[in-house]
C-alpha cells in the first residue's frame, strides 16, 4: 500500500487562499445584487402605492359620475311622465 505524506506545501496554501478569495468575491457580488434588488423593490412598491391611489381616485370619480347620470336620467324620466300626462 502506498504511503501518504500528510504535509502542507505551497500548492495547498495557494489553493486554500484562492478558494477563500473566490468565495469572498462571490459573496460580495451576491450581496450587491441583493441590495440592488431591494432598492428596486422599494421603488416598485412606492410606484404601486401611487397607482393604487390613482385607481381609487378614478373609482371614486366613476361612482360620482354614474350616480349623477342615474339622478339625471330619473329626473328626465319624471319630466317625460309629467309631459305625457
Amino acid at each position: 500500500m502506498p504511503e501518504i505524506k500528510w504535509q502542507i506545501d505551497v500548492g495547498h496554501i495557494i489553493t486554500i487562499v484562492a478558494l477563500i478569495i473566490a468565495g469572498a468575491v462571490a459573496w460580495g457580488a451576491m450581496s450587491t445584487k441583493l441590495d440592488q434588488y431591494s432598492g428596486t423593490l422599494v421603488e416598485v412598491k412606492t410606484e404601486l402605492g401611487a397607482m393604487r391611489g390613482q385607481l381609487d381616485a378614478v373609482r371614486t370619480e366613476q361612482i360620482k359620475t354614474s350616480t349623477e347620470l342615474r339622478v339625471r336620467q330619473e329626473e328626465d324620466d319624471r319630466l317625460r311622465e309629467k309631459r305625457d300626462k
